[in-house]
């Protein structure tokens, strides 16, 4: 280690001998994954340091090194853009520069991890519900360790994570209430599941096959979710300007869809003589879902009405709120969406030598 804040932050060794002694007791998340940070300023118990990317070195304060580690049982935070972005994080911080962009990463124990992803991803909920997704949470993050080891983004692409900031009492209780618990399918050789989940269905759960031609899970849920059917609040609708669309798809026109899936999700849509696959629509306009239920244009606006948020597929966090509203638990949230599979211990998984992915 070149450089650390003090030598009671400077814990790489023992971190690595604690990472040696079990695969899944800690984790590294890359922080601001895809956003090519250029500079951050750090602030920690008894110091605060403005930090720059310069080539393949860090600038701290001014004064060049290889990599900057910090590591201590207090919050550190991370301030960036101006202070529009401010968070903070437990356990370990590494900030190195490769080609002039900051790679910073976060090292701390896995159920911390999970309490704040739980947190990111579900915020506000009743406890029921954020142990189902502690569980599901749990289930991703063990899958991907043994295939990366524990690096993982704090995006979309993988779970949001956004530090300790926005941890409740009640993530922290549904982390520890689920410990070590998760979700696997298959009776002699059971396997975890492909994890799936997506912030509101709409009312009607989507297939693999349909949104993303993957393969269907035999042990997810397809079609009706009858309480987000009932759910009003589901609904949505986003108003853009024909000169806007026209600048994203080269077409003055009012689109239309032209071809749904099972779960009425729009797989094709047209505008301009053209066909544009849904995802394709939504992710250029920034829409809430492919789940639209109408479009309505004038000469020079265009309004899309829709339903739920996200693909579809999968565990329904909002379903799953009002499923634990009802009277729901955890483990009957989890059967409901994943009727296919059950809940064990990951440690039994393991002993087992079962603990590898599966679908």
């Amino acid at each position: 280690m070149q450089s650390s804040v003090s030598g009671r932050y400077n814990l790489s060794v023992l971190l690595a001998v604690l990472l040696a002694l079990s695969d899944t007791s800690f984790v590294e998340v890359a922080l601001f994954s895809g956003m090519g940070i250029r500079a951050i300023s750090l602030r920690v118990p008894g110091g605060a340091y403005e930090i720059e990317a310069s080539g393949d070195s860090v600038l701290v304060n001014g004064n060049a090194m290889a990599e900057f580690v910090v590591w201590g049982p207090d919050d550190k935070e991370i301030t960036l853009n101006n202070g529009s972005i401010v968070r903070t994080y437990s356990g370990r911080i590494t900030v190195r520069s490769r080609g002039s962009t900051l790679r910073i990463t976060n090292c701390l124990m896995m159920e911390e991890y999970l309490a704040a992803v739980v947190a990111a991803e579900m915020g506000q909920a009743p406890l029921e519900a954020l142990k189902a997704q502690a569980v599901l949470s749990r289930t991703l993050a063990f899958e991907r360790t043994t295939k990366t080891k524990g690096h993982f983004a704090d995006n979309e692409s993988f779970q949001v994570y956004r530090g300790t900031g926005p941890v409740t009492e009640e993530c922290l209780e549904a982390v520890r209430a689920t410990r070590d618990e998760v979700l696997v399918h298959g009776e002699k050789k059971p396997r975890m599941v492909q994890v799936l989940f997506h912030g509101s269905c709409g009312g009607f759960l989507a297939r693999p096959s349909q949104v993303w031609d993957g393969h269907d899970l035999p042990y997810l849920r397809y079609g009706p979710d009858s309480v987000c059917m009932a759910d009003s609040s589901q609904g949505w609708r986003a108003a853009l300007s024909l000169d806007s669309v026209a600048r994203v798809f080269g077409a003055h026109d009012c689109p239309s869809v032209l071809k749904t899936d099972g779960s009425g999700r729009a797989i094709w849509v047209g505008i301009g003589g053209a066909r544009i696959r849904g995802t394709d629509f939504r992710k250029r306009l920034g829409l809430r879902s492919t789940l639209i239920t109408g479009t309505e244009c004038t000469a020079e606006s265009l309004v899309i009405a829709g339903r739920g948020y996200g693909h579809g597929i999968g565990f329904c966090q909002t379903g799953a709120s009002l499923r634990a509203s009802a009277g729901d638990d955890y483990l009957k949230i989890l059967g409901f969406y994943y009727p296919g599979a059950r809940v064990m211990g990951f440690g039994e998984l393991r002993n087992r030598g079962l603990a590898g992915p599966g679908r």
